[in-house]
């Protein structure tokens, strides 16, 4: 009787023990897939939503439980993964790409991915653009559809290959088949244009409404389809859906819908003519960068339209506008404008002298 207590006792010992391993290595593999997990890598198990890398905080504690999973699951390629975006992110590039080169050897899309990535940026090896569109196109290859449309983009501006419209529309066509709203949208842009297809505007705007559709923040989309249903690319004209489609890309972070919203108001496009209305836009979209939207504030400042003219403002804000467009696109009109301030300004001046 005492020998089989003591069986039970054992027993039950030895099944708390292994319960109490199974939990050390369930919560290690947990917080390291929640808190080093990229949200685009492919193994990570389904309802983990991960960490974008700008949030990633590489803390010891997060590493240790990292270093914890890959010790009790040897096999698991993420968790080496998971480990290189730590040290990546602590600027420990040879480390990072330790981890990713071991993952990567095991098959790992977004290891592939991120070593490209650092071979693109020159971290821990010297910048090649060739190497880096070698490895990104394993990416692809194996079904990452950020690296699709990384390669769309880099065969769009001939990086790392020859420029070919036609192959970027390749991997947008993959990376879209795939469910991903960017290659949507920007499939949609190809088509718009003619670049690597035949021009199709319906087509576009099928691909815009399917881009907003998989991601209602969409800004960019939302903003095409505003922009489509202004001019009646693909849809008939309807100034109502513009307006709204505005209003939504520049709820999404699009700054410069205000300036389409202020230009709608300022000519009087499906509406009354309403400068004060334009100058609030104009006013929104200045506030978030837009190169557009400062350079119309900057003129109805000039001009005294929905605004008390004001030459100093206009001035500070035309300056301004030069600032935020370094290709220098806008600066022969600028410096047009600069030109009628001072005039303005001097013209004021002699009048106060008189």
């Amino acid at each position: 009787m005492a020998r089989f207590v003591r069986s039970i006792v054992l027993t039950a010992a030895f099944m708390l023990s292994t319960a109490e391993t199974v939990l050390a290595k369930d919560a290690a593999a947990t917080t390291c897939d929640a808190l080093a997990g990229s949200p685009q890598d492919i193994d990570l198990p389904a309802g983990v939503a991960g960490v974008f890398f700008d949030d990633l905080a590489p803390a010891a504690a997060v590493e240790k439980a990292c270093l914890a999973a890959i010790a009790r699951q040897r096999s698991e390629r993420r968790f080496h993964t998971h480990l290189g975006r730590i040290y990546a992110k602590r600027g420990d590039y040879p480390k990072a790409l330790e981890f990713y080169r071991l993952s990567h050897s095991r098959g790992s899309a977004i290891a592939a991915h991120n070593i490209g990535m650092m071979y693109i940026a020159g971290q821990g090896v010297p910048a090649d653009e060739d190497r880096a569109t070698r490895y990104i196109r394993k990416a692809a290859n194996r079904g990452l559809t950020e690296a699709m449309v990384t390669m769309a983009t880099r065969a769009k501006n001939g990086q790392g290959m020859r420029a070919s419209n036609r192959l970027a529309v390749f991997w947008y066509e993959k990376a879209h088949d795939a469910g991903d709203a960017l290659a949507a949208n920007d499939l949609g842009l190809m088509y718009k244009n003619g670049y690597g297809v035949r021009e199709d505007d319906t087509r576009a705007i099928e691909l815009f409404a399917t881009a907003l559709h998989r991601d209602p923040n969409n800004s960019v989309a939302a903003y095409n389809i505003g922009n489509a249903y202004e001019t009646g690319e693909g849809v008939p004209v309807d100034i109502g859906w513009a307006r709204a489609h505005y209003v939504l890309a520049f709820n999404a972070g699009d700054a410069d819908a205000a300036a389409e919203l202020g230009r709608l108001h300022a000519e009087g496009v499906g509406t009354i003519v309403d400068p004060s209305a334009a100058v609030e836009w104009y006013s929104r979209g200045t506030a978030g960068g837009s190169l557009s939207a400062t350079v119309s504030l900057a003129d109805a400042y000039l001009d005294g339209s929905g605004v008390e003219a004001n030459p100093a403002m206009a001035q500070s804000l035309y300056y301004l506008a030069l600032d935020l467009d370094p290709d220098g696109e806008w600066s022969a009109y600028i410096n047009e404008r600069l030109d009628a301030v001072a005039y303005v300004k001097a013209d004021n001046e002699s009048k106060l002298i008189e």
